[in-house]
């Protein structure tokens, strides 16, 4: 048997021997819509009014970290660095079903379903200057906006968090009282 060569009959699979496309899709794979985790991403600009909504929800985020820490800066957005919009594909929006006959499958599918949108924000605050990576989500049915898990501290903070113990906490402290 020629494994570079090899084909099987429903076209299903691919020889780790050949390249994969870049450009390939769950369709291409065979993958069905309520399966394929494909997403579409579009950068956006800094300054769109979306983009600050989720900025300054996610710096509310990290003050509500800092809440019981008086011996803290309250932080503000300083400036949003880069937002990248992540909307599920539409054939998982609109999927209802798939039937099988013999060897074939019928996808069918529905108007589009209310979902999330999330927003990956790379950001700056103040004071300190503190950068943040992380991921808001945009909850179309209950319009709601929420920090979706952790965020990343991608700047070093030194010993400007020297009042708080704790690397979570540290990595988003300014401390009132810094030391020289």
């Amino acid at each position: 048997m020629d494994i570079q060569n090899y084909s099987n009959e429903k076209g299903r699979g691919l020889s780790i021997l050949r390249e994969i496309s870049l450009n390939r899709t769950c369709e291409n794979a065979d993958i069905l819509p309520h399966w394929c985790t494909c997403a579409t991403e579009e950068h956006l600009s800094i300054t769109e009014e979306v983009v600050i909504e989720v900025a300054n929800k996610f710096t509310e985020t990290l003050n509500e970290k800092l809440a019981d820490f008086k011996q803290c800066e309250i932080l503000k957005l300083k400036k949003v660095i880069s937002a990248t919009k992540i909307i599920p594909s539409d054939d998982i929006l609109k999927y209802i079903k798939t039937s099988h006959v013999e060897d074939k499958h019928e996808i069918k599918f529905g108007d589009r379903v209310s979902t999330y949108i999330d927003y990956q924000l790379m950001l700056q605050t103040t004071p300190g200057d503190g950068m943040f990576e992380g991921t808001v989500r945009y909850d179309e049915f209950w319009k709601s906006i929420n920090m979706m898990g952790d965020f990343s501290r991608i700047n070093m903070y030194g010993k400007t968090s020297h009042c708080v113990d704790g690397i979570q906490l540290k990595k988003i402290c300014y401390c009132k009282k810094q030391i020289i």
